[in-house]
């Protein structure tokens, strides 16, 4: 957890006993959001509801901010016996999900916003752009993949599209000397690549750009859209 987010003080006891009940690998909660002064922010996004998501559902939800994050989650120790999250790589729990989510069968989910994030404006997100943040769509593109694979075409065509979000902010914000980078032909070539493998698995579909639209419009909208809130 970061040293300036906070935790329920029931957190690891209610995620222990949501494991021991249910007998799964994992466990998640919500998060609920802090201003940099410690005030609640008006920033609310709660779509876990007190359930069991089978590894399909987790894939089908890839996207939800609880289930992207390391700190939400108590894992078995198993899961890591082997598994590692990467060295030096920008947005590392997003970028382990989907190897994690091969090693489960079912989360329990608990709804409560067990982990207190404090948005930081000198966070990753608010600092200079550059070109390790293209990393952020890389990592986006693991969660595509693994949409695909368990045959989520909706939740693939949702990370296509915040691939391309995510790249037009950042190419808009790099330095001049940084705009022609071979970093930055490669992850145009990715997104290319993207849109290729979602044309030939059937998901470029009206539909599918129709619910991505709503997610950027308003996320809470697109939950009870999905029957996720």
């Amino acid at each position: 957890m970061d040293s300036d987010d906070i935790i329920d003080k029931t957190r690891y006891e209610k995620l222990y006993r949501a494991v021991k009940k249910y007998g799964t690998k994992m466990a998640v909660s919500n998060i609920l959001y802090l201003e940099a002064d410690g005030s609640v922010s008006v920033y609310k996004d709660l779509p876990i509801q007190d359930e069991i998501l089978t590894r399909e559902e987790c894939v089908h939800r890839i996207r939800l901010t609880p289930l992207v994050n390391l700190c939400t989650k108590l894992y078995r120790r198993e899961i890591f016996e082997k598994l590692r999250f990467p060295v030096g790589k920008l947005y590392e729990d997003a970028d382990l999900l989907p190897e994690i989510l091969e090693e489960i069968t079912e989360v329990a989910c608990v709804a409560e916003p067990l982990y207190h994030y404090r948005i930081n404006p000198t966070g990753i997100m608010h600092r200079k752009v550059n070109l390790k943040n293209l990393e952020e769509v890389d990592v986006n593109y693991g969660m595509l993949c693994c949409a695909l694979k368990y045959g989520k075409k909706d939740a693939a065509y949702l990370q296509y599209a915040i691939m391309k979000s995510f790249f037009k902010s950042i190419q808009k914000n790099l330095p001049p000397e940084e705009q022609d980078d071979e970093k930055v032909q490669h992850t145009i070539d990715e997104i290319h690549k993207a849109k290729k493998e979602l044309k030939e698995a059937g998901a470029d579909t009206l539909r599918n750009k129709l619910e991505a639209a709503v997610w950027f419009w308003n996320k809470t909208a697109y939950y009870h859209l999905k029957g996720w809130a």
